[in-house]
């Protein structure tokens, strides 16, 4: 008899544990479905008060520009080409005979001594109304003389009035004369060693050609 009241108490037991554990799982069940429930209307509660300033912006920044381009390019007004002032002026410089001069130059001791691989470059020119002219350019290199312009390893210039001076022979000492007075521009690009190396047979025409 005893043993049969343990068991049906055992089968109460049971069953009452049975219900409490349904009972945990519904109420676990409900109120993961009320958490859900009540973060989904906070998000669309939350995108619904977006303020309209901000869905303004988001909308006019997803459009494409309509502003059109300036227009000032295409309206700007031609450039007018530069006027040279000195093409057209009245020259009455009185030149030299060219022709005699280059004969005078040809003779010249300076001139024959210049080496194959050397070229000394001599420009002539003047002013009037304040603009330089270009009279003539003599290129020097292995003992002649030509009428022509080039790049060099020396370069000469000065004004025209010096070539009137020019004779059979004093052609170094007109050079130097234009130096002494400010009227040579004289230069090279090549270096020192390279200059010195190259002009060593013409040492003696140093003071002449700066060398």
């Amino acid at each position: 008899m005893k043993s049969g009241k343990k068991r049906k108490r055992g089968g109460k037991d049971n069953e009452i544990f049975k219900r409490i554990f349904l009972t945990l799982i519904i109420l676990i069940i409900i109120t993961g479905l009320i958490l859900i429930s009540y973060s989904g209307y906070r998000f669309y509660k939350s995108s619904k008060d977006v303020p309209e300033n901000t869905k303004e912006q988001t909308s006019q920044a997803s459009r494409p520009s309509s502003t059109k381009p300036s227009s000032s390019s295409s309206t700007s007004k031609p450039r007018k080409p530069k006027i040279n002032p000195c093409k057209n002026i009245n020259d009455t410089y009185k030149l030299p005979d060219f022709n005699q001069l280059m004969n005078l130059m040809k003779n010249q001791d300076l001139v024959k001594d210049v080496p194959k691989k050397g070229s000394i470059k001599i420009r002539f020119f003047h002013f009037t109304q304040g603009c330089r002219i270009w009279d003539k350019t003599y290129i020097l290199s292995g003992g002649i003389i030509e009428e022509k312009n080039t790049d060099t390893d020396i370069y000469v210039q000065m004004h025209t009035d010096y070539a009137k001076k020019i004779n059979e022979s004093n052609l170094c000492d007109i050079i130097i004369e234009a130096r002494n007075n400010g009227d040579l521009g004289q230069w090279t690009d090549l270096g020192k060693t390279t200059l010195l190396w190259r002009y060593k047979s013409m040492m003696k025409y140093k003071g002449c050609l700066g060398l």
